[in-house]
């Protein structure tokens, strides 16, 4: 099957799932090995991985992003 010149490559769902589900307790084992400075500015992180996925794959898998988060 031929795809449209303009058609854009898409991650399957599933790695999507696994991306918002793994992905901020993998962030958080990151950030625990650094230093304990400007924790603060860590949130941001955060919030861009939950942006990431709203923009990207939609509603569903940012909100379950966020609800890890919190």
């Amino acid at each position: 099957m031929i795809e449209p010149s303009g058609s854009r490559w898409r991650a399957p769902d599933w790695a999507v799932w696994i991306v918002a589900l793994l992905g901020p307790p993998t962030l958080t084992a990151i950030l625990v090995t650094l230093s304990a400075k400007e924790q603060r500015d860590y949130v941001f992180l955060y919030l861009g991985l939950v942006a990431a996925l709203a923009v990207l794959r939609g509603l569903w898998p940012a909100l379950t992003s966020a609800a890890i988060s919190f």
